[in-house]
């Protein structure tokens, strides 16, 4: 979350819903944003093609049965909050809910599909598109705060635009070029002009890269203009390339190439270029295996109307992660080899995830890196914690939420104090100086939950004036931590999620492995598995250097433990269903949280 110059909106009346509007979209977009705030993977619609997915592959014997449960369960709830997609539908939800929902029917995938046929043909993509529009500029003329509405409408859309094929860096650049550069808005109907930037149409364009020389050994000898690959000579390259100094930079044992490519912006042109590049390296490799194809990261890409765009390469998805830096991370390590209690079955259990880990890190292919991070996540759990009549992803799913769970509050804290410091940190550090806590979470902790403190808040929320995102986020953490339920049904969404997410995981790896086929938004289930590895990981890591455990199976179950009874606390009820054995959270009391219970729990998640 980062504050960025308001002074396209300063002659706009009503302009709190835009620039909240504004601000949500840079953090949505940004590649190091918590998963909490990116855009949903997604949509109404792509949850429809990934039903029918799932069902040819189970119809196929690639997947078991029980897997179009969950992409059911998850669809159903879309479609309950997708308000425009509801507005659309003109048959009876209830009747669509019958069948959705019921185990019975769920068996019969005819009946499945053709309904969910109807679903996707009334919610027609292009005029879906066009009422979320007029639904957004709607919510930015209301006169009074309506930052809910706008949240869940822009992760709606933004979700439809990646899912109809936008480079989620291209929707970014539009979207900060817009509201950054140019003249000012003279009214919120102006919004209209970014919308019109992302009107679903493709075009032609030439990618010029430069590659090793060997990669001409894919050139035929055609003198046709559809085909593959083209080689170029650097006198030969468009005009425009050649004031680009940077890019005509070459190696002695490179050239210039260029392939043509149908695309709906630059940004997923070059992603799409780069793949054909891989093929035909390993293709290469099939006769030549000595060889390792190597291109620079630099593509140039010019349109039909010749319009130049460079873009580089963008941020691999094993690195949208938060990292250390060297020294802080030297320290951490040299603690790590000074104080790991791991031993025999154990430390290989967890050298070889760690080995996996790196792999995948190594690594361009999106599939290998999904593999070597499941067999890694995997591998660290425990199997003699299994049932005998569990299933393998219900034992994967049941041992890994326990840590994403005490990991996930705390994480979405820490998020907001780096925020406050990165707005502000005089400001930040003047109103937290005084307030208790040994560091700035819990005084922060503090100035959300402790009454004695609401002058302090009042002055932070007044200061952050047109920060509106900021401003808001510190009163939902405010309202969430003032109620046991409020914390227990963030947790139980939460879970709902990450339950789909692992299984939808687990799918992916299993359709790479069977079929050869990668589903479109692995790059994303990559981002996810990968902070899910991360977080088991240095949590085996802490305990282990604090001496509480010396096994990876201590591990897991010292973390059930301290999950049972942090959910015991919060007056979370775990009951498993006889036919699903679904963990279900059941509803608590609407108890006022008190200071000291909240710092409380803040024990639990260290």
């Amino acid at each position: 979350m980062k504050f960025r110059n308001l002074h396209k909106f300063q002659n706009l009346e009503n302009s709190k819903n835009v620039i909240f509007f504004y601000q949500l979209l840079e953090e949505m977009l940004f590649d190091y944003t918590l998963d909490t705030y990116k855009p949903s993977i997604l949509n109404l619609h792509s949850l429809i093609e990934e039903a029918f997915e799932v069902i040819n592959e189970i119809e196929k014997g690639n997947i078991k049965s029980p897997n179009i449960i969950h992409v059911l369960d998850e669809l159903v709830t879309n479609l309950e909050k997708d308000k425009i997609a509801n507005e659309m539908i003109t048959i009876s939800r209830k009747e669509i809910n019958t069948i959705l929902k019921d185990p019975k029917k769920r068996e019969n995938h005819g009946v499945i599909k053709n309904t969910l046929a109807i679903v996707y043909n009334l919610v027609n993509q292009i005029n879906y598109k066009k009422n979320i529009e007029s639904e957004i500029i709607k919510l930015l003329h209301e006169k009074e705060e309506r930052f809910k509405d706008v949240r869940n409408i822009t992760r709606s859309y933004i979700t439809f635009l990646i899912y109809k094929g936008y480079s989620p860096n291209y929707i970014r650049k539009e979207i900060l070029d817009f509201f950054e550069t140019g003249e000012k808005f003279s009214e919120i109907d102006n919004i209209n002009r970014l919308f019109e930037i992302f009107n679903l149409k493709t075009h032609i364009y030439e990618v010029f890269f430069a590659a090793d020389k060997t990669l001409s050994m894919c050139i035929l000898e055609s003198e046709k203009d559809d085909a593959l690959l083209f080689e170029y000579k650097k006198e030969n390259l468009p005009s425009k390339i050649l004031q680009d100094r940077n890019f005509m930079k070459i190696g002695d044992n490179e050239n210039f190439y260029s392939i043509k490519k149908e695309g709906i912006d630059p940004f997923s042109v070059r992603e799409n270029t780069e793949k054909t590049i891989s093929v035909l390296s390993n293709l290469i490799n099939i006769f030549h295996h000595k060889k390792d194809i190597k291109w620079q990261n630099k593509f140039i890409i010019l349109d039909s109307e010749n319009n130049l765009v460079a873009v580089n390469k963008p941020v691999k998805s094993m690195h949208k992660c938060i990292d250390l830096p060297e020294k802080k991370a030297k320290f951490k390590l040299q603690d790590f080899l000074m104080s790991f209690q791991l031993r025999g079955e154990s430390f290989s259990k967890f050298i070889n995830s760690v080995r996996l880990h790196s792999i995948a890190i190594h690594t361009d292919s999106h599939e290998n890196q999904l593999l070597n991070l499941w067999v890694s996540l995997e591998s660290l759990i425990p199997a003699d914690t299994k049932e005998n009549d569990e299933s393998n992803i219900e034992h994967i799913v049941d041992s890994v939420i326990p840590f994403l769970n005490m990991h996930y509050l705390r994480s979405l804290l820490d998020k907001l104090v780096k925020d406050l410091i990165r707005w502000n940190h005089h400001i930040t550090k003047d109103i937290l100086k005084n307030i208790d806590g040994d560091d700035f979470i819990i005084r922060l902790i503090n100035l959300l939950s402790n009454d004695k403190y609401s002058d302090k808040f009042d002055d932070l929320i007044q200061k952050t004036k047109d920060f509106y995102l900021l401003n808001d986020r510190l009163s939902y953490f405010k309202e969430l931590l003032s109620l046991k339920k409020k914390i227990c049904s963030m947790i139980d969404n939460h879970t709902e999620r990450l339950k789909w997410q692992i299984r939808r995981i687990y799918r992916a790896r299993n359709i790479i492995v069977h079929t050869g086929y990668t589903p479109a938004y692995t790059s994303i289930l990559i981002e996810h598995i990968h902070s899910y590895l991360d977080i088991i990981l240095s949590t085996l890591i802490q305990l282990s250097t604090k001496e509480k455990i010396d096994s990876v199976g201590q591990g897991f179950q010292y973390i059930k433990l301290i999950y049972n009874h942090y959910s015991s606390f919060l007056g979370i009820k775990s009951k498993k269903n006889e036919n699903r054995k679904i963990a279900k959270l059941e509803s608590i009391e609407n108890d006022k949280l008190e200071n000291e219970e909240i710092l409380k729990i803040f024990k639990y998640l260290n």
